[in-house]
C-alpha cells in the first residue's frame, strides 16, 4: 500500500483567458500528491476559480508527462 500526503496552496490571484472569454482575479490553487516515503511530487493538480464563475480551467500533470488541460466551455444564465 502505498501513501500518499497531499499539500494543497492558494499560489496567487491570476487573469486567466478561457474557451469562453477572459476572467480576472481568479484564484489559482495547487494540490501536489507526494510521496509519503521520500516527499517527491507524484501529481500536481492546478484550479483556477474566477469570482461569481467557479472553476473556469483545470490542469493535471505527472512528473515528465504532459499537462492535461481542461477549460470551461460555456456559460448558463
Amino acid at each position: 500500500m502505498t501513501n500518499y500526503i497531499v499539500r494543497v496552496t492558494l499560489v496567487d490571484y491570476e487573469t486567466v483567458e478561457g474557451l469562453t472569454g477572459l476572467y480576472n482575479n481568479c484564484a489559482k490553487v495547487t494540490v501536489e500528491s507526494l510521496s509519503a516515503t521520500d516527499s517527491s511530487v507524484t501529481y500536481t493538480e492546478t484550479y483556477w476559480y474566477a469570482p461569481n464563475v467557479g472553476l473556469v480551467k483545470y490542469t493535471a500533470q505527472a512528473p515528465g508527462q504532459a499537462a492535461d488541460v481542461e477549460q470551461l466551455t460555456g456559460k448558463s444564465g
